[in-house]
């Protein structure tokens, strides 16, 4: 499995890099299409994320595992109610209408695809090779794989900031931290406000990152 040591650099180390496999401990998660296509895109395009972005070998690797679990607590890996009637996968025609009606206009502040994204472009423009990703085609595990990845790159870059702030984020639970920042909850660890020992969804990051192991390419 792989090492758990990080805190971010902006160089990259491609000199370290490894392919890596995802194996994911609970059968019925590894029978989902979508989950197969996500991590299929965590592995594949690691090095051109790591080579865009500037994450060294074992940072990403441990962000891919915080990508897993986000997928898990944002949607149910793609399989709950609330997640299907708001993509409009399970809604019946009368209120399909209405709701597009209803989202008109601007929607890139609205949170997209199955790890709940808003405004990804804000993120993708700073990456020509990802530049296409963008709110019209998030649904697509593929690029929502990669765009989680982008999203918690600066994510983990504003947790190294403003650490000094709260006195309690250590090795043990900065995975649970990033996804405060994720949440969109930075000002709580700004205040020293933030539990993730007593969040119900923080609990529910650190069940998901059990079950993921990543394996690194001899």
């Amino acid at each position: 499995p792989c090492s758990k040591d990080y805190y971010y650099s902006p160089i990259p180390s491609l000199d370290q890099y490894k392919d890596i496999k995802m194996v994911i401990s609970i059968s019925s998660r590894r029978a989902n299409p979508l989950v197969q296509n996500y991590l299929s895109s965590l592995e594949k395009n690691k090095f051109e994320i790591m080579q865009a972005s500037g994450l060294s070998n074992s940072e990403y690797n441990n962000l891919a595992q915080i990508a897993y679990a986000i997928l898990g607590v944002e949607s149910g890996f793609g399989t709950e109610r609330r997640y299907k009637i708001k993509t409009h996968k399970w809604m019946p025609d009368i209120v399909l209408k209405g709701a597009k009606q209803l989202l008109r206009g601007d929607q890139s502040a609205l949170s997209r695809g199955p790890t709940q994204i808003k405004n990804i472009s804000s993120f993708t423009q700073n990456y020509p090779e990802f530049k296409y990703i963008n709110e019209k085609n998030l649904e697509q595990p593929e690029n929502a794989a990669i765009a989680t990845m982008l999203v918690l790159k600066e994510m983990s870059q504003q947790l190294q900031r403003i650490k000094g702030k709260h006195g309690n984020i250590f090795e043990t639970n900065k995975d649970e931290f990033i996804y405060y920042i994720y949440n969109g909850s930075t000002s709580q660890i700004k205040g020293g406000l933030a539990t993730p020992e007593s969040s119900l969804r923080a609990k529910e990051v650190q069940d998901y990152l059990s079950e993921v192991s990543i394996y690194e390419e001899p």
